[in-house]
């Protein structure tokens, strides 16, 4: 949104927010792993707590 001619609707969204987003690494993921996703949840849950 950030980029020339692109405007946002929100107006609390300024450059500081930008910057963070603009060093943000995407990870793709396969959607197949959707299929388990109650079970990997459950997995974390067992680790991490919650």
């Amino acid at each position: 949104m950030q980029t020339p001619g692109r405007h946002g609707a929100r107006t609390d969204f300024g450059n500081e927010q930008a910057a963070m987003l603009k060093d943000l690494k995407i990870v793709p993921v396969n959607p197949a792993l959707a299929e388990k996703l109650d079970e990997y949840a459950k997995q974390l849950r067992s680790i991490f707590g919650g």
